[in-house]
Formats: C-alpha cells, sequence, structure tokens
C-alpha cells in the first residue's frame, strides 16, 4: 500500500515501540538548561516569559524530553502544566484545558474560593460570565492572586499557522505578575517557522541529536532490572557484553531504543526464567534489526514523491564517497542533482522544492547548516546502501 501523507503511517510504522511505555534516559544537559530557565522565569516581577524551543529530526525524543520537565514540575507542585498541540491554539480550546488543569490542581493545593472561581470553574457561575479571550482569562487568574507559575508545552510547532501563533504570542508575551514558561518542540524548520509569524525572541533553543550509548546501555540494564530477569548460569561478563552490543545497535536513536526493549521484552516474556541464552539474545537482535527495517521502510513510503527510494539511495551512496574526505555532507545542488536525474531516469515528474521539504520534514535528511544535509542515523544509510537502483545500468 502506497502512504503518501507522512502522519497518516504514524502510529503504524513510525511509532513501533508503542506496546512499551517510553523509557527516558539522558538528556541531562537538556533538562538543566530548562530548569535553569524556568528558574529565571519563576523569578520575574513582569510577565515577559521568553521561549524555549526543542526541536530536532523525528523520533528523537523531543515531545518525551519537554513533557518529562513539565510533568516532574506539575508533580513537585512548583508549576502548573498546560499541555497543547497547535491545533489546541484557539481561545476557547486554550481556556478549555486551562480550565481542566486548575480543577486538576485543586485537589491538591489549598484554593481560595476566588481562585476556584476564576475563569468560570464553580459551577453555580453563569456560561456568560465566563472569559472567552485568553488574555482576559490570564489578566483574570492574576487577579485571583493565583501566583504559581504556568508551564505550556506547545508540540508540532512547524505546522504553526498565524492565528495559532497569535495565541503563542499571548503566551510568549506574558502577563504582568504572572510566570509563564513556554516550550515549544518541532522539527528543524521549526526555527524558521517561529521567525516567520515573529516570534524571535528565545530563551533558549536546543537541537537534540542522538543519545550516549551509556544512556542506551543503563535503559536496556534498568528494564532488565524491572522485568525481573535474573540471569542465572550465564557468565555476568557475557551478559553485559550483550547489553553493550544492543545498545550500540540502536546507535543512540530513542525510537530504536525504544523498538530494542519492546523486542527484548518480547523474548523474555517467552523464555521466562530461562532467557539469558546466545540463541535469546539473537532472536532479540534480528526482531529489532526487522522494527529498524520497517522503520525505515516506511520513512521512505512516507515521501509520497515517485522513486523516493531511489533518490535517498542515490545520496546515501553520494555521503559514502565522501566520508573520507573533506566534505561529508550533500549540498541542496547535489539533491537537486540527483532528483534530476532520478526524474529522466524513471520518467517521471517530481517537485523538486517539495521533495526536498518531505526529505527534511520526514527526517531523512537533517540540516547540518545551511543549504547542507546529511543522513541521520548512520544504520539508515547502511540500509539505503543496500537497496537495489533499477536505473544503475544508466548511469555509466
Amino acid at each position: 500500500m502506497q502512504l503518501n501523507v507522512f502522519d497518516s503511517i504514524e502510529s503504524q510504522i513510525l511509532r513501533p515501540e508503542r506496546d512499551l511505555p517510553y523509557v527516558f534516559v539522558g538528556r541531562h544537559r537538556e533538562l538543566r538548561g530548562l530548569e535553569n530557565h524556568f528558574n529565571v522565569v519563576s523569578n520575574r516581577k513582569h510577565g515577559s516569559s521568553g521561549l524555549v524551543l526543542v526541536c530536532g529530526i523525528p523520533g528523537i525524543g523531543k515531545t518525551q524530553l519537554i513533557e518529562k520537565f513539565a510533568r516532574e514540575k506539575q508533580a513537585s507542585g512548583e508549576a502548573l502544566w498546560l499541555r497543547l498541540h497547535t491545533e489546541d491554539l484557539t481561545d476557547s480550546r486554550v481556556l478549555t484545558l486551562l480550565r481542566a488543569a486548575l480543577r486538576l490542581r485543586q485537589s491538591g493545593l489549598r484554593w481560595t474560593d476566588v481562585e476556584v472561581s476564576v475563569l468560570g470553574l464553580k459551577t453555580n457561575i453563569a456560561r456568560d460570565q465566563q472569559c472567552e479571550d485568553l488574555t482576559a482569562g490570564l489578566d483574570q487568574l492574576v487577579q485571583s492572586k493565583h501566583k504559581q507559575p504556568i508551564i505550556v508545552t506547545i508540540d508540532e510547532v512547524q505546522n504553526l499557522q498565524q492565528s495559532e501563533a497569535d495565541i503563542l504570542r499571548t503566551f510568549h508575551t506574558g502577563t504582568p505578575d504572572l510566570p509563564i514558561m513556554v516550550v515549544c518542540a518541532g522539527l528543524q524548520n521549526s526555527y524558521s517557522v517561529l521567525q516567520k509569524h515573529g516570534l524571535s525572541r528565545f530563551g533558549e533553543v536546543f537541537e537534540i541529536d542522538l543519545l550516549d550509548q551509556s544512556d542506551c546501555s543503563s535503559a536496556i540494564e534498568q528494564m532488565l532490572d524491572v522485568w525481573g530477569c535474573v540471569v542465572d548460569g550465564v557468565d555476568l561478563g557475557s551478559v553485559a557484553l550483550k547489553v553493550q552490543e544492543l545498545a550500540s545497535s540502536t546507535q543512540g536513536f530513542p525510537c530504536h531504543l525504544q523498538s530494542h526493549l519492546s523486542a527484548l521484552k518480547a523474548v523474555i516474556l517467552e523464555r521466562g526464567k530461562k532467557f539469558g541464552s546466545r540463541e535469546d539474545w539473537n532472536q532479540v537482535d534480528k526482531i529489532s534489526k526487522h522494527k529498524r527495517n520497517v522503520y525505515y521502510s516506511g520513512r521512505i513510503e512516507a515521501l509520497g514523491f515517485p522513486n523516493a527510494g531511489v533518490v535517498m539511495h542515490r545520496i546515501a551512496k553520494l555521503l559514502n564517497e565522501r566520508t573520507n574526505g573533506n566534505f561529508k555532507t550533500a549540498s541542496s545542488a547535489d539533491i537537486t542533482k540527483i532528483l534530476n536525474l532520478v526524474e529522466e531516469d524513471g520518467m517521471v515528474d517530481i517537485d523538486k522544492g517539495k521533495a526536498l521539504i518531505r526529505m527534511i520534514e520526514s527526517g531523512c535528511l537533517k540540516v547540518e547548516e545551511y543549504s547542507f544535509y546529511s543522513i541521520p542515523i548512520p544504520s539508515f544509510q547502511q540500509y539505503l546502501l543496500s537497496r537495489i537502483d533499477p536505473f544503475s545500468k544508466t548511469l555509466g
């Protein structure tokens, strides 16, 4: 089945780890940065909030990072968390979610009658007395003597439209005496999208990269412990080596780590307390590689333009040839040339501008610097190189 829309396969192919709760590891630098910015915002006397952007390729863990930070701040009682997606950025929708967040906090905090009534929370407040304008609603929140900082997380900001940007700007500008920290997550082009809508006062910008192998090893070890996997009769050094090998095969990509953990759990459940033989680890590796290849296949299918696999194969081949040279990236001119050749060889029409955008948005290409690109995951490049170019005979 040909899938042309990236989002249509999000839950089926691009998230093969969904049968397992997300295992968060690493990201210490980013978490410290978010913590520092939160402290600055919390201590401000005025309402200006600044803006934090977390960006990167799909599957790198952007959403998990910002939600872990906000969830912990809410759990500790340090902040009220408002969790939004770009499609939620309307006055009525934001106020509905804000009311729900306040209700949630009501059970854990000693709210005054005024605070419980704010924004029409009490059921005896008539509908026409409720505020339906976000700015006025935030002003009412200040008047209620609510001083707790608000963390607003907004996901998928690369899709931001002008009307949604206006709502984001209301949070970004802030309200006097109400600390608001706005944390956005999106793809690599999110910075330019926000700037296009006039949102340029960034407090922090984090472009997150692959995980360290030690973090992946730690996650695997933690889950072996959580699952009560006691490897009897097997040398512990051998187990440690297998863990390292499995961690290495993730190549630091969080989505692969989750898939590997899912494969590990499946084999453990099948083998029970007898898990630990070489055959068991080989089975984990086999399942993991299959999940990884399905993931990459889905990425290519999601591009949605003719002969996308051939285009990506040739980009991978070009980058592989440059591995030992001074240039390890492909320029936009290189990619345009490849698109032209594939278009000619396959006798198809390719919208080259849209094709390049799709390769970036889907994470098939990583923007290294302006007009220069790489393939973000080494195993993805190897997967692409293993594919057959049906027009190779015409290349000379």
